[in-house]
């Protein structure tokens, strides 16, 4: 919450002077021990920076555009006093999250035309720390995903270069957020690199799609070696996740031309080869993958299948267990498009993040919980609004183990993606209202 001054023609003043001052004065640049000290227009802030305003500490730690140390031994959600909260950092949006293994909650996204990483509180959802990134030779820096790799925050997006965008490799120390690596690669048209994952023996996989929007669309796989673009393929119609099992099992879920999912584990190079059976629609209908869950003997895909009654899509669920079983669900609405979004399992239950009624500027973000295991009848247990008042599509679901009761959400509001939502939900009764 920002504070104002209490007289109406003195805040006016303010405005306008800060106004002024922004073109010369970066804000929030400059620390501070009191106002003097601060170039002419600013004052001495809360959080000891030089501003045009004041701000609550709450806003100050979501202004700084350089990393906090590391924060140390971070908080186990399960301790929080907070059960459950939405968080909407002030100029970020956020579409990747991670937790490591010393239950501290990453995020990536962007800042204005900033690539943009942070370190969540889990209790409260403010910004611990953060940094906000350039690329040389490129504009507009994007985060799309992020993995951890042991004490590395790696992270996949999009840059533009010369109007056209090209796919964005990154890693970072968890530590203190310094860069050690980044790297670009040139894609086609409108591209998206959505996905990132790293291996058991640590190669590092990009997943994503050129020529978006185009009937020419195709999926991209990039293969990062040692920091670097080792190769490249276009395997299928887009590649929508990738799923790895505790032993480090590695594989791609891909959208094909034929409109059936399939499952490829990640070959020595760019290549891939298809694990089980493909998961094909029934006749007359198509359908689309948006994530994977579960466990390498029995994965979970969710997505969109249609037409349902009435024209449109709907969403779905889909087991295999020796073959694929989908489970259609019942629309509530045949006249408007329903899609399965992003799941997560603890092994216990599944839940789904959903856009009910979507269209191009927005829809409805539900979170749904389903009792395990799945049945033809399976219906959830509970299904509540994903970010109470803020519209934002779910882009990210992580749902902590056995034992915790925290299920942490990003997503970014359409149409424009100027503004997004964290939130922390619980298992036993889902998000804040």
């Amino acid at each position: 919450m920002r504070l104002y001054p209490a007289a109406i023609g003195g805040a006016l003043g303010a405005v306008a002077l800060a106004a002024c001052v922004s073109d010369f004065f970066e804000d929030g640049r400059f620390t501070c021990e009191s106002s003097p000290t601060c170039p002419p227009g600013l004052i001495c802030a809360s959080d000891k920076r030089c501003r045009a305003q004041e701000v609550t500490i709450a806003d100050a730690a979501i202004d700084i555009e350089e990393p906090f140390p590391d924060s140390g031994t971070a908080t186990p959600p399960d301790s929080c006093t907070s059960a459950a909260w939405t968080s909407q950092p002030t100029g970020r949006t956020a579409s990747a999250l991670a937790m490591s293994e010393d239950n501290k909650l990453y995020a990536g996204g962007s800042a204005g035309k900033r690539g943009w990483i942070a370190e969540i509180d889990t209790c409260t959802g403010g910004v611990v720390r953060e940094l906000l990134f350039d690329v040389q030779g490129s504009t507009d820096p994007v985060v799309q995903g992020i993995a951890l790799s042991g004490t590395d925050l790696l992270v996949s997006g999009v840059v533009t270069v010369g109007g056209a965008s090209e796919a964005l490799y990154a890693r970072f120390s968890t530590k203190d957020f310094t860069r050690s690596a980044i790297t670009t690669q040139p894609g086609a048209g409108i591209i998206g690199a959505n996905h990132i994952a790293v291996r058991s023996d640590g190669t590092v996989f990009i997943g994503g799609a050129v020529h978006i929007f185009e009937a020419t669309m195709t999926g991209w796989l990039i293969r990062i070696e040692k920091d670097a673009v080792k190769c490249q393929s276009f395997p299928a119609s887009s590649i929508t996740a990738f799923f790895r099992d505790p032993a480090g099992e590695l594989l791609v879920v891909t959208n094909e031309a034929d409109k059936s999912q399939r499952l490829s584990k990640t070959g020595d190079a760019c290549t891939t080869a298809q694990f089980g059976e493909a998961l094909v629609f029934p006749n007359g209908t198509t359908g689309g993958s948006n994530g994977i869950t579960g466990t390498i003997e029995q994965p979970i895909l969710v997505g969109g299948t249609g037409p349902a009654p009435g024209g449109n899509e709907t969403g779905y669920i889909a087991v295999r267990n020796g073959s694929w079983t989908l489970f259609p669900q019942p629309d509530p609405n045949p006249q408007k498009i329903d899609h399965f979004l992003r799941a997560g399992t603890d092994g216990e239950a599944l839940f789904v993040a959903s856009l009910q009624n979507a269209t191009l500027t927005g829809g409805t973000p539900l979170l749904a919980r389903y009792a395990l295991p799945l049945t033809p009848s399976s219906a959830p247990v509970w299904t509540t609004s994903a970010f109470g008042p803020a519209l934002a599509p779910v882009e990210a679901v992580l749902v902590g183990p056995k034992g915790s009761d925290a299920i942490f959400l990003a997503g970014t509001e359409l149409p424009g993606r100027t503004k997004s939502a964290i939130a922390r939900c619980r298992k036993a009764t889902g998000c804040a209202q």
